[in-house]
C-alpha cells in the first residue's frame, strides 16, 4: 500500500512536534509558489524565529497569500494564479486572523 502526502494540508515538524496547516489551496498548485514560500521561511528564520516556528507561520501565511490571490486573479486573468499573485498577497494575507492556524498533533 502507497500513502500520499499531497494535498492542500501541509506537514511541519521537527524531531518532537507534528503540526498540520490547513490553510492551503488549489491556487498553489503552480509554477514558482514553492519559491515562495521558501522566501518567507528564510526572512522569518533570518528574524529569529525558530525553524518550525517559521515553517508552521510561513506555511499558514504561504496559505493565506494563496487564497487571497486565488480570488484576485479571477479579475487580473482569465485563467488561474501565478507565483507573483501569491507574493502580491502577503501583505493583505499578514492581516487576516489566525482562523485555523497549524494545530498541533504531538
Amino acid at each position: 500500500m502507497r500513502s500520499r502526502l499531497k494535498g492542500r494540508t501541509a506537514l511541519v515538524a521537527d524531531l518532537t512536534s507534528l503540526y498540520l496547516n490547513p490553510s492551503g489551496t488549489s491556487a498553489l498548485a503552480t509554477a514558482g509558489t514553492g519559491d515562495v514560500l521558501s522566501g518567507i521561511v528564510a526572512t522569518l528564520l533570518a528574524q529569529g524565529l525558530t525553524p518550525v516556528d517559521a515553517g508552521r507561520a510561513g506555511a499558514y501565511w504561504h496559505g493565506r497569500a494563496g487564497a487571497g490571490a486565488g480570488a484576485g486573479a479571477a479579475a487580473a486573468r482569465p485563467v488561474g494564479v501565478v507565483a507573483g499573485d501569491i507574493a502580491n498577497a502577503l501583505g493583505q494575507a499578514s492581516h487576516a486572523a489566525r482562523d485555523g492556524w497549524p494545530i498541533r498533533i504531538f
